[in-house]
């Protein structure tokens, strides 16, 4: 694949499709577990409808690397990881903040 290529597949409606499913997935069971908790449900109907929910959200979120393809998931991947890694731990640490490791 050309470098034209796995930009438009990046930037293409498929990679927006799919963080909309992404952002669905995590939505739907997040939703659900509120919605049970406000509902007064059996406990066997609230445990049904949960699962519902939860496997539903995981379904979404398997279509949506399914639609996204591999440039799309490598794309979100390395934007995830970078920010991350941005916010995380330093490789080199100071002395003091080393001392002050130690000592915790």
């Amino acid at each position: 694949m050309s470098d034209t290529t796995d930009s438009a597949a990046i930037t293409g409606w498929r990679l927006k499709a799919s963080l909309v499913l992404l952002i669905l997935s995590i939505i739907v069971p997040a939703a659900g577990v509120w919605l049970v908790t406000t509902l007064d449900l059996s406990t066997t109907l609230a445990a049904t409808f949960s699962g519902a929910l939860l496997m539903g959200g995981e379904l979404l979120g398997v279509t949506a690397v399914a639609i996204m393809g591999k440039p799309g998931f490598e794309y979100i991947k390395t934007r995830v990881f970078g920010f991350l890694k941005r916010y995380g731990p330093p490789q080199e640490v100071g002395r003091v903040r080393y001392g002050i490791g130690l000592v915790m």
